[in-house]
């Protein structure tokens, strides 16, 4: 059965991009991304890329939106809704960038 265009209106979105993380939110997957990032040794491209982009990084979050599709089958549509809205948000990128360049100074420090 087909739903009216009014039914589809009243639906919230999936992910609504005008709804910031909250900021533990926010770190946690900021957290989670930069311990990746740095396990698999990508920390300076990441840094690099995100840097790169810092100025589109609402249209990466747009970006992502229109992927969705195609991401949510490896990473989840919960992550791919985070990862979205972490970067459509002011400072998003630059945050991601420190805990990402705080990771990877720590490993460092460790390993020597």
């Amino acid at each position: 059965m087909l739903c009216s265009a009014a039914e589809v209106r009243k639906r919230p979105p999936l992910i609504d991009l005008n709804e910031p993380l909250a900021p533990e939110q926010a770190e946690e997957l900021c957290r989670r991304i930069a311990r990746r990032v740095v396990r698999l040794g990508l920390a300076t491209p990441a840094i690099l890329f995100l840097d790169m982009h810092r100025p589109l990084s609402r249209l990466a979050g747009q970006a992502l939106l229109v992927a969705s599709p195609v991401l949510a089958p490896v990473f989840g549509l919960d992550g791919v809704g985070e990862f979205s809205r972490l970067m459509y948000q002011d400072g998003g990128a630059e945050r991601l960038i420190g805990h990402i360049e705080a990771m990877h100074a720590a490993r460092v420090k460790e390993a020597t």
